[in-house]
């Protein structure tokens, strides 16, 4: 892993798919942050969910559902922000022929997800103690339907994870001010972007040692 003045540790790795057995190379930016570098917005951010998210209020990881960010985040505890970058060079070749830019941001957004999702489990499993929180909807359930939807309550709480916009973080702030790095989304008027990039982030108990939870992440990847 290289490092920067910043304190962002970074590495580029071959991120091979369980599912397709593709191999697609990632980059992986990370940083641990103090509570109050981290952007706590939730009345703003909660108005972009209701106005533009099909889940708000129909997906058990999300608002109004999901708890904010200072119900369980306080100064003395510890942060790591893990973010992934899928540069669009290196879509598939069917991919980058495509006129549909769904097709374009779901490909990236589903690779990238996965990964972070993989990353994230693997840190809270071994570190019991930790709050994870992901990147977007919840994937506690994959290929189901949430139970929310059903009218039903939450068939896997032991799996359910909230993003962490859902807790009123502002995502895009926090990273570009504590990492310097900018986000990216696929529009009508920008059908091609550089890069699409998400993140995550895992609270830890003031106590933990950072390195040795460095060590473990760095192994994580070089699997």
């Amino acid at each position: 892993p290289g490092g920067r003045e910043t304190g962002v540790r970074f590495m580029d790795i071959i991120y091979r798919s369980s599912s397709t057995a593709n191999a697609y190379p990632l980059s992986i930016l990370s940083k641990w942050l103090r509570y109050q570098e981290i952007v706590f917005e939730p009345d703003y951010v909660e108005s972009f969910c209701k106005k533009g998210c099909r889940n708000y209020g129909h997906s058990g990881g999300c608002p109004p559902f999901s708890p904010k960010f200072d119900r369980f985040a306080d100064g003395g505890k510890q942060y790591l922000l893990i973010v992934t970058k899928f540069y669009s060079k290196y879509k598939t070749e069917k991919v980058k022929a495509s006129k549909n830019r769904a097709i374009h941001w779901k490909f990236q957004d589903v690779i990238v997800a996965n990964f972070l999702d993989k990353i994230g489990r693997a840190i809270q499993a071994h570190y019991p103690q930790v709050i994870y929180l992901g990147t977007g909807y919840c994937m506690g359930c994959h290929g189901k339907k949430c139970s929310y939807k059903l009218q039903e309550p939450c068939r896997n709480p032991q799996r359910r994870t909230f993003s962490m916009e859902s807790t009123g973080i502002n995502v895009v702030k926090t990273v570009r001010e504590t990492m310097q790095e900018t986000f990216h989304w696929y529009t009508k008027s920008n059908p091609n972007i550089p890069y699409l990039m998400k993140a995550i982030l895992l609270v830890f108990p003031g106590e933990q040692d950072r390195g040795e939870v460095d060590s473990f992440f760095d192994g994580l990847l070089a699997m």
